[in-house]
């Protein structure tokens, strides 16, 4: 691991201030460690100490040759999907799909896959083994047109949907290849073509900027230092739940018994109106209102008691995600859609953002599961809704809790902001390499 070499850098960083000379690292000191000046740290004013976060990005004079990819790799087709459930019984060797491609595609590390296939498919189904370090890329399909790209890390059996691109390595680092790549634009490549499909003589063609070795592991470096950084953001944004305690002195009461609950508004949406327009895909998975694909509606005085204010709260009551609760937080004009029932909270007895708190957790994900009602179209009506039991500790104690949770979820927020900051950072420096201008 990285740690003897750590040790050795901290050695040499210490001599260096014995004998008053400024430190210099070799290509692989410089992929771990970097110095910083206090004032450098102090200048934020939250001392973060995060080596990457200061690290100064390599500046690459000059442009590169472009090569075709079939130059530098050998590209490839993987085997069609076995059928019969009997070449996955007992299967122990991951089969990678589109759809493992476009669930991770950020990652540079993909060791599962959903499927994975036994001795029997291998034999019967001829498949060929694709090495670990193979680039996938979507070539029919939904992802084909899609920016998605994954360089596996563990060997395995691949879907004749994606083609598999292997990195000649005298030429060209696998990983600088798969950072490449996420620039290219399938639907350049078949720009006349509805159906997403793309010939391996079309990958082939695709042509790339071609560094030196040396210069390569320098970008990798510099780009997996800021991947790092977003995988370990992402894992704090993921795993995150506001939750609480129930205490089993809180009195447990029924919805119908602390709110009203009132039916949303049934309008056509708009793409311009003097209303926002909340529908159930406006609501996130962590139960936060989205900005994408907006909708507005226009009033009447029949539409004017579907007034959204701050700090409502609105449950989907149908489809695949009954029971996902939004807490409302905006100041913006909005009205709530049909398909939605808000929560109208006696303020007295409740504040709306701890029940809001409380939808989140799994004691609630249990309930709805439970009171749901209908087989393929789910109903999650107020008749069940108002059966939901929810804990009631005093308005003081739900306030503490919400200022806690509010506390870690500005924590969530500055990691979802580090997020975007290291993505940007890798778009830039992938855009660099390929020589765009900012």
């Amino acid at each position: 691991n990285d740690l003897p070499m750590a040790l050795e850098i901290i050695k040499k960083y210490k001599q260096s201030i014995i004998e008053g000379k400024e430190i210099e690292f070799n290509l692989n000191e410089a992929k771990l460690a970097n110095v910083v000046k206090k004032g450098k740290i102090a200048e934020s004013g939250d001392y973060n100490l995060s080596g990457d976060r200061y690290k100064e990005a390599v500046i690459y004079n000059g442009k590169w040759d472009f090569v075709e990819l079939s130059e530098i790799a050998d590209i490839g087709s993987g085997n069609s999907a076995p059928q019969d459930e009997k070449y996955f019984k007992n299967g122990k060797y991951p089969f990678y799909r589109t759809s493992d491609v476009g669930k991770l595609h950020i990652s540079t590390n993909l060791n599962q896959s959903n499927d994975y296939v036994n001795e029997l498919a291998i034999k019967e189904k001829k498949l060929h083994l694709i090495p670990k370090d193979t680039i996938l890329f979507p070539k029919s399909g939904a992802s084909t047109f899609l920016n998605h790209r994954v360089i596996i890390s563990k060997e395995g059996y691949v879907s004749s949907h994606l083609a598999t691109i292997i990195a000649n390595e005298k030429k060209i680092c696998p990983l600088f290849l798969f950072y490449l790549l996420l620039k290219i634009d399938a639907k350049t490549l078949t720009p006349d073509q509805a159906y997403p499909s793309l010939k391996i003589s079309k990958i082939q063609k695709i042509k790339i900027p071609l560094p030196p070795l040396e210069i390569q592991e320098q970008i990798v470096a510099e780009l997996d230092s800021y991947q790092k950084i977003i995988d370990g953001a992402k894992q704090v944004v993921e795993n995150y739940k506001p939750t609480f305690k129930i205490d089993p002195s809180w009195e447990i009461v029924e919805l119908d018994k602390i709110c009203k609950l009132e039916y949303g508004y049934s309008e056509s949406a708009k793409n311009n109106g003097e209303y926002r327009y909340i529908r159930i895909t406006d609501i996130s998975e962590d139960g936060l209102l989205k900005y994408d694909e907006i909708k507005y509606v226009n009033l009447n005085e029949k539409s004017k008691k579907y007034i959204l204010k701050k700090g409502d709260v609105l449950v989907a009551r149908t489809g695949a995600t009954y029971g996902k609760t939004l807490y409302f937080d905006e100041e913006i004009k909005a009205i709530f859609a049909g398909y939605l029932i808000r929560l109208n909270f006696r303020k007295e007895q409740i504040n709306s953002k701890f029940y809001w708190i409380f939808s989140q957790s799994s004691n609630y994900r249990k309930q709805k599961n439970e009171l749901v009602q209908g087989g393929g179209q789910p109903q999650f009506n107020a008749n069940a809704i108002k059966h939901i039991k929810a804990p009631l500790p005093s308005l003081e104690i739900q306030q503490q809790i919400v200022d806690r949770i509010e506390n870690e979820q500005k924590a969530i927020n500055a990691n979802k902001e580090l997020i975007t900051i290291f993505v940007n950072k890798i778009n830039d420096k992938i855009a660099d390499v390929w020589g765009e201008k900012k």
